[in-house]
């Protein structure tokens, strides 16, 4: 199978065509920034925001992924996304199967609650990324109805693995053995996706045969639910064998608490995150 990625050059695809090409699937990527030819990829240079994917590069094509996203915090950036989805969408054929949007946490802005499923109020003037988000899962709801094929839009959350994460700010603390500080005395609430988990739902989306309703086609998406950062500090502490101090500060987070309720993927997908100790 035939797998059509975008924003090829992020960290996030990178990660997604090693694991596709692992088990392979033949992949089309799209990159602002590079090109690349080797045995069953393919990375076109293409700018999105600026013109449209031509028909000809659809041959073959089953299925897309569409994490391509300008987040330069400008207020242009909406419109940019929005043209980028349009310009991908103005000649897929009616071969491709299952399109999935990769959305994200920042659609809910900031709620201040745990707990958070897909029919919690959304705030998409929180920020310009949760606009350009929440404009372009608009128009793809739109466009369901003209296209005949499986939507899928995954809200993830910040991934564990990024390296400006606060569960990586913590590891690199207590490796070195250096005190940790946390505010809200550790009682604030995060909600992390592993790379290994987005892999497994997409895999699954890709791999079998979906059935489902449009009311479902939207999926909050994280591996750590309810967890506050005390109790994440303490199970890296522990497994790194560290001699760090955590720290308990009453100042406030900038952000308020969130997490996700995630049973409808769990049903829906039959997805088991993988446990906290084991990421």
């Amino acid at each position: 199978m035939k797998i059509l990625l975008t924003g090829a050059s992020s960290f996030v695809t990178q990660f997604l065509i090693k694991k596709l090409l692992e088990d392979k699937y033949k992949v089309f990527g799209i990159s602002r920034k590079k090109k690349e030819i080797s045995n069953n990829l393919i990375i076109k240079k293409h700018n999105l925001s600026k013109k449209v994917l031509e028909r000809k590069y659809w041959s073959g094509i089953k299925c897309v992924v569409h994490l391509a996203n300008i987040d330069n915090n400008k207020e242009t950036d909406p419109i940019k996304n929005l043209k980028m989805l349009k310009n991908l969408l103005v000649n897929m054929p009616s071969s491709v199967d299952k399109f999935i949007f990769i959305s994200s946490q920042m659609i809910y802005g900031n709620p201040n609650e745990i707990n958070i499923d897909e029919n919690h109020k959304i705030s998409p003037f929180f920020s310009n990324y949760s606009l350009s988000k929440y404009l372009c899962e608009q128009y793809l709801l739109f466009k369901k109805k003209i296209f005949k094929r499986n939507l899928i839009i995954l809200r993830i959350t910040g991934f564990i693995d990024s390296n400006n994460s606060l569960i990586f700010k913590i590891k690199t603390n207590m490796k070195i053995n250096k005190n940790v500080t946390l505010y809200n005395k550790g009682k604030t609430y995060r909600d992390y996706l592993f790379l290994d988990d987005l892999y497994i739902v997409i895999k699954k989306i890709i791999s079998e045969k979906l059935s489902l309703k449009e009311k479902n086609c939207i999926f909050n998406l994280s591996s750590i639910q309810n967890y506050d950062l005390y109790n994440i500090a303490n199970v890296i502490k522990k497994k790194l064998i560290s001699k760090s101090n955590i720290k308990l500060s009453k100042a406030k987070e900038v952000r308020g608490n969130f997490s996700y309720n995630i049973n409808l993927i769990k049903k829906k997908l039959n997805f088991i995150p993988k446990n906290i100790n084991n990421i």
